[in-house]
């Protein structure tokens, strides 16, 4: 699981799941913020993950899909 830990996550759609699989993600320690992506339409709402994960924000799919080594 070591070598899961150091990869880059990115999440196309930064609706209620991602949420709960991003603080989850975070709050056990497997990954770090900086290691995380979230791809959304919605300003507000990336703002608001950003604020509560310190997670890396995004509105392009594409961006984000290129960020992650787990998409």
């Amino acid at each position: 699981m070591d070598e899961l830990k150091n990869k880059k996550y990115s999440f196309i759609g930064g609706g209620i799941i991602a949420g709960v699989l991003i603080e989850r993600l975070i709050k056990s320690g497997f990954v770090s913020p900086q290691n995380i992506i979230a791809s959304d339409n919605k300003a507000e709402r990336l703002a608001e993950l950003k604020q509560s994960f310190g997670i890396n924000t995004t509105e392009e799919n594409s961006k984000c899909a290129e960020f992650g080594e787990w998409v």
